[in-house]
């Protein structure tokens, strides 16, 4: 092999950066496994709650409201789904009159709510893309020495550089299979909620496009 001038140094900096990530990227990976074991906890309780307010059914409500026209009056707690009686009854206190006003504060209310949801998925999001790239990096850091080491007939090194790249590979994907569950379930959960709510504004505002707004 040809030697570069130089090239000794260059090698000798990669392996000293690549290994001072080693003792960070174990970090990262212990703050992303519990990180997502709190998510998931989260996760469980929403599930219940959520259980719990779809005691009355949204399509049934969305039904009734689309069939009567004085949609202010059925602002009652007791007809307002749970699910979604926050956001209507804050769009019913805000309105008035003008139809063009109304759409305004429909269309801010549901992008809003896509934001607010948004939000608590990019959490999860970002865990299960870290995971695996974390996981990674702690396999293939310790592995360079554990090889160099069994040049040398070093088994005993070698055998804790597999233990400790196979963990953090373990730990990373575990962390990122959580995040993955509750994202994809939070998606369907607030994309379903997203056009329920969607549903209910064009209804009040006489089945007309939120996004629409008169010239």
């Amino acid at each position: 092999m040809l030697a570069i001038p130089g090239s000794d140094y260059l090698f000798r900096i990669m392996h000293i950066a690549a290994h001072s990530f080693l003792i960070p990227v174990i970090i990262g990976l212990t703050l992303l496994l519990i990180l997502s074991f709190i998510y998931l906890g989260e996760f469980a309780a929403e599930y219940r709650q959520r259980r719990q307010l779809n005691q009355v059914p949204v399509k049934d409500f969305l039904s009734s409201l689309s069939r009567q026209g004085a949609w202010q009056k059925q602002a009652q707690p007791e007809k307002i789904p749970q699910l979604l009686k926050p956001a209507y009854s804050k769009f019913v206190a805000e309105t008035g009159n003008d139809v063009r006003v109304s759409k305004v504060l429909a269309q801010d209310l549901l992008q809003r709510e896509e934001l607010k949801a948004a939000k608590i998925i990019a959490k999860t999001d970002m865990i299960a893309k870290l995971g695996p790239m974390l996981g990674l990096m702690g396999t293939l850091i310790p592995l360079g020495p554990g090889l160099a080491a069994l040049g040398q007939g070093d088994v005993k090194a070698l055998s804790q550089a597999v233990i400790v790249a196979f963990d953090t590979t373990v730990i990373g994907l575990a962390a990122a299979a959580i995040a993955t569950l509750v994202s994809k379930v939070r998606r369907h959960w607030y994309e379903d909620y997203l056009n329920s709510l969607e549903t209910m504004l064009q209804l009040c505002l006489g089945s007309e496009a939120i996004g629409e707004t008169e010239k």
